[in-house]
């Protein structure tokens, strides 16, 4: 499994909408998930970048929803295909095409395949 669909079968289990691509029709709150990057050092070792993202109605409920992800994103080491997440960064990241209020966490994640 790819560690897109891992993240968004994550947070789906933890009761949030998580998404590959922004749904449509657009939810009041969700979140999109994507793999920015990162090594594969071999067959059975991946160190994907991923950027969460939390969109919601206003940037105070963007913030309070991105503090949520961060700390289910550090209990991702619970499950049995990774065994290390590091917070790299959250920013503010309204986006600019709709308006809507979202933050964004960049993770490094080790994931074993």
């Amino acid at each position: 499994m790819d560690i897109e669909e891992l993240l968004i079968q994550w947070f789906t289990s933890l009761g949030y909408r998580a998404f590959a691509d922004v749904p449509d029709p657009r939810l009041d709150e969700f979140l999109t998930i994507e793999r920015t990057g990162g090594p594969r050092t071999n067959v059975a070792i991946d160190n994907p970048s991923v950027a969460v993202q939390c969109w919601s109605t206003s940037k105070a409920n963007a913030s309070v929803l991105a503090n949520k992800v961060e700390r289910h994103l550090l209990d991702l080491v619970f499950h049995s295909n990774v065994s290390r997440v590091n917070i790299n960064g959250k920013s503010n990241f309204r986006d600019l095409e709709s308006g809507q209020a979202r933050y964004q966490i960049i993770a490094g994640i080790v994931h074993l395949n």
